[in-house]
């Protein structure tokens, strides 16, 4: 598992960059600037799909298991306590789960 890097230079993405690109509220907003040399990057197609898939996956297993075992012997505090530890974990690590291709930008001229 390791940061995206620049498909030009080679130069390695800060987490905290892919983080607020994976986090943005447009998701047609998803690109990185390469610090070093300036080259645009856009979140690949099949890294658009992992954070919906992971979170979702959690979601629903919260659900089944929230069903299935909370009871008085597992109260419903500690069950949730338990999910939104889960669902941090997840979401820190979801920048190093992703990748980032360079834009084409030869089809414009």
């Amino acid at each position: 598992m390791k940061l995206s890097k620049c498909s030009r230079c080679n130069h390695q993405f800060k987490w905290k960059t892919i983080f607020n690109s994976l986090w943005s509220h447009n998701w047609n907003k998803t690109f990185i600037n390469c610090s070093k040399c300036g080259t645009k990057h856009n979140l690949a197609p099949r890294s658009r799909f992992i954070p919906m898939l992971l979170l979702t996956t959690i979601f629903l297993f919260a659900i089944v298991i929230n069903n299935l075992f909370v009871n008085d012997s597992f109260p419903f505090l500690l069950f949730f306590l338990i999910f939104i530890n889960v669902y941090i974990l997840i979401t820190l690590v979801l920048p190093y789960l992703v990748n980032y291709e360079k834009i084409n930008t030869n089809y414009l001229n």
